[in-house]
């Protein structure tokens, strides 16, 4: 197996990206982290990256983590397979703006804010355990558990510590027939995240918002006070059919279709329940692959979608007096509000053609693919509507060497993203106070609407020694580019504070970052 296989799910498994895709928080199969003759991995590694210009203010502006872990597995006959995979993360989130929340992409429009900003820095853990059973007949049957968590915390006024964490358990079996393997995998997902903002210096207060989105805020729930406390809950349901056609065949085919329902309820200290939200999110995927033994050509093509629907709803609650004696409230609601609507679909599409040279001991590859996105936000109260659509088309040349005892690789990406039909139809009428759209609808949408390059470079190099793998992968990655040209607000921000906020008029659309990780298998 080429080393690029291993370092392209290695990758994917010990780092998560600071924007949107981390909070699937989805982790590859680590079985494809190891060769044939390997059956454990340990890793260390370190990553980061920073913006300059705009940045999407509730994610901050930079970011630096390091991180160790370990993968093995142990199979017999007789017993099936067990493997297990532990991770440590520490790092610091840098310049925060609007937001107290962890993760908040996966709450969003109902975060909570204040105004002060900052850095959160945290520890993060993972640990998974799997077993697959023996094989009955055509059947196999796996099992897999997962624990995610979180402790981040900011020590300037007001203090905030978070603690955030995913338990996830699914099940799958697997039926081999003679067109093919179909595979059908079930899961759940519990998601707790408990937010803690207080102040330590006697006397101050500052207000906390509780949003809608759109810079809109609850006006009960976002009063000037020492602190507050929140509790964020989803239930997630997952299901993924796939498809794989005999693998000795030249033809080889893989597709596979997954759908995840996740359902989020908020807790307040004396309110429960006060926002709700619905998501529902498709991944189709199909892989076509052609090559023969006898051939040095290889042609994959392969297309792939997340599309994702969420609807958010807030509650009307009454204050029911149970007893008048002992002051006793009840908390029901008597009705909800479908107010905001949010869709997010991504489409991409890859062909890749590789040639073997040097007696299949060295191979190049050239892929071209392109990208596509569509972001859309709507409030049915006000009329409320954000709007943008981007493309990205890219080019990727890839060179792959191996020995008995030495595997390199290098990867080269060039993507160029265009902005095609944008809209910020948001207009706040209020002449008593200024409202949070710039901060929280606008800053997004101006973050989105960029047109920029995206260059990447990949090299991953390892050599066996007698008993283990020693080896060495890194990527960097550079933005270099500008937000659209008609993306200004023409208003005034509203609650200018010492929050990092993005500028108002057309910036630069700048990131660097990298990745770099030692590993050994054995």
């Amino acid at each position: 197996m080429y080393i690029k296989n291993i370092i392209l799910s290695l990758l994917t498994i010990l780092s998560l990206p600071l924007h949107a895709e981390r909070y699937n928080l989805v982790w590859t199969d680590a079985r494809q982290l190891l060769s044939d003759s390997c059956t454990a991995i340990v890793y260390a590694g370190i990553s980061g990256e920073e913006n300059e210009g705009d940045f999407m203010h509730y994610e901050g502006s930079g970011n630096t983590e390091y991180r160790v872990g370990g993968y093995g597995t142990y199979a017999t006959k007789q017993s099936g397979t067990l493997s297990g995979h532990i991770q440590y993360a520490r790092g610091k989130d840098r310049g925060i703006g609007w937001s107290a929340m962890r993760l908040p992409e996966l709450y969003l429009p109902y975060i909570s804010t204040d105004s002060c900003g900052g850095d959160f820095t945290y520890d993060r853990y993972y640990a998974e355990g799997a077993y697959e059973l023996p094989r009955m007949g055509a059947y196999t049957i796996d099992v897999r558990a997962s624990f995610y968590g979180e402790e981040a915390w900011r020590l300037h006024d007001p203090r905030a510590l978070n603690n955030t964490t995913w338990l996830r358990f699914n099940a799958g079996v697997k039926a081999a027939t003679k067109v093919g393997d179909v595979y059908l995998n079930l899961g759940y997902g519990r998601n707790k995240q408990h937010e803690q903002l207080r102040y330590w210096r006697p006397g101050q207060q500052d207000r906390f918002f509780v949003c809608y989105g759109f810079g809109l805020y609850d006006t009960r729930q976002s009063g000037v006070s020492f602190g507050k406390a929140r509790m964020y809950y989803i239930n997630e349901f997952n299901a993924r059919l796939a498809y794989a056609s005999p693998e000795e065949k030249p033809l080889h085919v893989t597709a596979s279709l997954g759908y995840a329902r996740q359902h989020l309820e908020t807790e307040e200290s004396d309110i429960r329940c006060l926002y709700e939200a619905t998501t529902n999110v498709l991944t189709p995927s199909v892989e076509v692959e052609y090559k023969r033994k006898d051939c040095p050509w290889q042609l994959r093509l392969s297309a792939d979608a997340r599309l994702l629907t969420r609807l958010g709803y807030e509650n009307i609650i009454e204050e029911y007096l149970a007893d008048v004696d002992y002051n006793t409230y009840d908390i029901r609601i008597i009705d909800s509000q479908q107010n905001y609507r949010r869709t997010d679909n991504t489409a991409a599409a890859a062909l890749e053609v590789r040639r073997h040279i040097c007696g299949r001991r060295a191979a190049v590859a050239l892929e071209g693919g392109i990208t596509a996105r569509g972001f859309e936000e709507k409030y049915s109260l006000g009329g409320y509507s954000i709007k943008v659509n981007t493309c990205m088309p890219h080019v990727k040349g890839s060179v792959f060497i191996h020995s008995s005892r030495d595997e390199a690789s290098l990867s080269v990406f060039y993507g160029r993203q265009t902005v095609g039909t944008h809209k910020y139809d948001v207009t706040m009428q209020n002449a008593k106070m200024k409202y949070l759209d710039f901060q929280q609808a606008f800053a997004p949408y101006a973050y989105r609407a960029a047109d920029f390059s995206r260059t990447s470079v990949s090299a991953t190099y390892s050599h066996r020694f007698s008993r283990i793998t020693a080896g060495i992968t890194g990527t960097v990655t550079f933005d270099r580019g500008r937000r659209a040209d008609d993306v200004a607000y023409t208003g005034t921000p509203g609650f200018k504070s010492t929050a990092p906020m993005i500028q108002a008029q057309p910036d630069r659309h700048n990131l660097d970052s990298g990745s770099l990780t030692l590993f050994l298998m054995f």
